[in-house]
């Protein structure tokens, strides 16, 4: 599948180039904050849709809660998405969008982080909602950047462009959360939670590159406290692979490896 994928890119690549009016255009591209929009488009649809199929078999794995307890706290991230949703364009108004869109990526990882530690579903329902919170104002001010720093006459192209960004974010997520989930009911671990941590993961790399959009003092001042918070999460992720993993828990053993 992975060959017949590249093939089929470098076929339609071919294409593209020779026709007058191709579907997808390099010089989209051309300016620094489409491409950092578009990777934070990706990297926030990775935790968006790899939240809402690693979530239930947590909720259900680690906490024993049932199916409807699960579909609840899943349920918390569109909630937060339609709370956020009446309010985006007057964020969007009254504040600039690079420092409003470098607090939701802050927001989304530390509740992600969050998750990946929470000690019961209610926690779980509440750090959730964060998310969705956090997701709907980077997708609507990257959204916003895209659509006022390319040409009027390639707003078509970057529309599509941002639609596909989404799509790829989101099959990227589930593929990404669905094979964590698999290989771990498969070796039998007696936690989900690496799931959720490889997501918090992404999401810090994805903070990165929206410092090196902003670039100057603000890449200067975050650079390092982000190495740090990648090294938490890589932490997180790393201590969630310890057998019955409760860092609350003094007896547990993963307690030792804070």
């Amino acid at each position: 599948m992975v060959l017949l994928g590249a093939v089929a890119t470098i076929a339609l690549v071919g294409v593209e180039r020779h026709v007058a009016q191709p579907i997808f255009t390099p010089r989209v591209f051309r300016r620094l904050e489409v491409k950092v929009s578009i990777v934070l488009l990706v990297m926030s649809y990775v935790a968006f849709f790899g939240l809402l199929v690693a979530v239930p078999f947590f909720v259900v794995h680690d906490f024993d809660a049932s199916a409807r307890r699960a579909a609840e706290a899943t349920m918390a991230i569109p909630i937060g998405l339609a709370l956020v949703a009446p309010l985006s364009g007057r964020l969007r108004r009254r504040f600039a969008i690079q420092p409003l869109t470098g607090v939701a990526g802050l927001l989304l990882c530390v509740a992600i982080l969050g998750v990946a530690v929470a000690p019961n579903g209610k926690v779980v329902a509440a750090l959730l909602m964060l998310v969705g919170c956090a997701i709907g104002i980077v997708n609507t001010t990257t959204n916003s950047v895209v659509m006022s720093v390319v040409d009027v006459n390639d707003r078509g192209l970057a529309s599509g462009t941002v639609n596909l960004a989404r799509a790829a974010g989101s099959a990227l997520g589930m593929a990404i959360a669905t094979s964590v989930v698999v290989v771990l009911e498969q070796s039998g671990a007696s936690t989900l939670r690496p799931v959720i941590a490889v997501l918090a993961v992404a999401v810090v790399l994805c903070l990165g590159l929206y410092t090196l959009w902003v670039g100057g003092t603000t890449a200067r001042t975050w650079s390092n406290k982000l190495m740090r918070i990648r090294v938490l999460a890589q932490a997180i992720a790393d201590g969630c692979f310890a057998e019955d993993f409760a860092p609350w828990d003094a007896a547990s053993p993963a307690a030792h490896t804070w």
